[in-house]
Parts: structure tokens; sequence; C-alpha cells
């Protein structure tokens, strides 16, 4: 696929996130249920905050070829982050 930047919101316990192999990685979720640990990496950012916090300081330019929503899990909050 040739990505080099991925997001995921709803993080929870990184089942998916720690399997990512793309360059740049980014996870996203209120509190996470891993140690931080098991998920870094020199290509992995980790942000303890709400998607909503997270999209509203995010620089309007940023871009990532995979998003992966799993978040709150409901409509509104999916669309919100998409």
């Amino acid at each position: 696929m040739n990505a080099r930047t991925y997001l995921e919101i709803g993080v929870f316990k990184g089942l998916t996130l720690k399997d990512v192999e793309i360059a740049d990685c980014a996870g996203v979720d209120p509190q996470f249920r891993v140690p931080a640990e098991e998920l870094t990496g020199p290509s992995r950012t980790l942000v303890t905050d709400t998607s909503d916090a997270y999209f509203a300081g995010l620089d309007r330019s940023t871009v990532f070829d995979i998003v992966f929503l799993d978040g709150l899990h409901t409509f509104e909050q999916t669309y919100r982050d998409s």
C-alpha cells in the first residue's frame, strides 16, 4: 500500500496498533489499557486525550494515509472523527 502515516482513534489494549508496520504511527485514547512501553517506538506517538481534543489541536494540513476509527462506538462520535 506504500502508506507512510497511520492514525488510530481508540487504541484500548493496542492489539491493532502494535502490529502496524508503517513509518509514522499515532494512537489516541483518553485511557490506554496497556503499558505505554508496549506500544512506543521511534515512529509511534501516543496521545492520552479524546479524539475531539486531539483533532482540535492538530494542524489542518496534517494528512494520514490510513485511519482506523475505533473510539466511542457511537454514530455521532465516529462522524466527528471522520
